[in-house]
């Protein structure tokens, strides 16, 4: 089992030549719908599946190198991915959404159907909630099979899934609990600071748009000050988007040494047994009886 994993992942990403131009440029791509994305989980993923082969541990040179010529594909099979068990996962909340939407719009003092409404979105909460904890070994795994096998199907060998995460849950929950500490201490610092910067600017933009209707402010400062503000938040949150790409990178990196683990030069075809299911245990010869 891989130790350390944050450590290792930072040292990787720090000891990588031109790491800060990298994340921004990752985070920079994710402007563009679908196509950044694919990138993104291209890249990271590629590099991901040199560290399980055993290869160097820094960030491949150019994010558009494409060495294995599978950069898109990769990473368009592993955006299908997310999004299929995104759907399966909010799928139990959407009818009870709905009917409760439904009963909202033909709600009367007297109407009392939309306590059953509300019910029924209650139990679809806990649904979804239960199937978003059951996803989080697929989510996790099932990105690296696509990544080693090349194709989107061995990302949906649910069974095959299950069997890797039996065989090593720990370094699998230790790398969420890392992703969630990663993630508290930016909802908890970063989210609140770039929500206040975005509100004093919105604020300060109102009272810009108080003043000229006032007729006590100058358009040419107001305009001026608009595009500051513009910039400001533009600013702010692309600093909190390479953040959550700075946060990507460590997952991807230590997936790629969880998976490093199961002796990936030794896999065969995805519907083959893995090396550690070839495993013989060992068979404790019975006790002999005694006259």
């Amino acid at each position: 089992m891989q130790q350390g994993y944050f450590d290792t992942a930072w040292k990787d990403i720090k000891n990588t030549p031109g790491w800060i131009k990298k994340i921004l440029l990752l985070t920079l791509l994710q402007i563009v719908p679908i196509f950044g994305q694919i990138v993104l989980f291209g890249y990271l993923y590629g590099w991901a599946r040199n560290i399980a082969w055993g290869l160097s541990g820094t960030m491949p040179e150019k994010i558009f190198g494409n060495a294995d010529g599978k950069l898109y594909s990769r990473g368009f099979f592993i955006l299908v991915l997310q999004v299929v068990i995104g759907l399966i996962i909010i799928l139990p909340f959407m009818p009870s959404y709905v009917a409760l939407l439904a009963q909202a719009f033909s709600y009367s003092p007297h109407d009392a159907a939309i306590i059953p409404a509300l019910m029924l979105m209650m139990v679809g909460c806990l649904v979804s909630l239960a199937l978003s904890v059951l996803s989080i070994p697929f989510l996790m795994i099932a990105p690296m099979r696509i990544s080693v096998y090349g194709n989107l199907s061995s990302g949906f060998q649910f069974k095959k899934i299950w069997k890797m995460f039996r065989h090593d849950p720990m370094g699998i929950l230790k790398i969420v609990g890392m992703m969630l500490i990663v993630g508290m201490v930016i909802a908890t610092i970063v989210v609140p600071l770039v929500m206040l910067i975005t509100y004093i600017t919105a604020f300060i933009f109102g009272a810009g748009v108080a003043g000229m209707v006032a007729g006590s402010g100058s358009i040419v400062a107001f305009a001026f000050g608009s595009i500051i503000l513009f910039v400001v938040n533009c600013v702010v949150w692309f600093l909190y988007c390479t953040l959550i790409t700075w946060m990507y990178a460590l997952q991807a990196n230590a997936l790629g040494y969880w998976t490093r683990q199961l002796n990936v030069a030794a896999w065969r075809g995805q519907d083959d047994p893995l090396p550690f299911e070839l495993q013989q245990p060992t068979v404790m010869p019975p006790p002999q009886q005694q006259d």
